[in-house]
């Protein structure tokens, strides 16, 4: 069970593939990451990105558009056993730490 979940959902956004890696490269301690792509394909990388995160990534994909608020309760349920639940969008950075 990690302590810290971030759910991201996202709709096509071009930058999901580099939040998560700056997610996991400037992550300390245990966490793991909850994308939901809601409607469309996986942005180019994505299968690298998730290749390097070591299991830390949970990937869901809506063929069909749920909307954000489903795509966050989707993917909050997949992250209810963390200590802490973090949201954030899928075009943000993070500093070390």
């Amino acid at each position: 069970m990690p302590k810290l979940s971030i759910v991201i959902p996202s709709r096509s956004d071009p930058y999901i593939t580099k939040t998560v890696d700056g997610i996991l490269a400037a992550a300390r301690g245990d966490l793991n990451c909850v994308v939901v792509l809601d409607g469309g394909d996986w942005p180019a990388g994505w299968a690298e990105t998730v290749e390097r995160s070591k299991g830390r990534i949970i990937t869901i994909r809506h063929a069909e558009s749920v909307g954000m608020r489903g795509s966050i309760n989707e993917a909050v349920r997949l992250a209810h056993d963390s200590e802490f639940i973090l949201k954030t969008d899928s075009h943000c950075l993070f500093s070390p730490g």
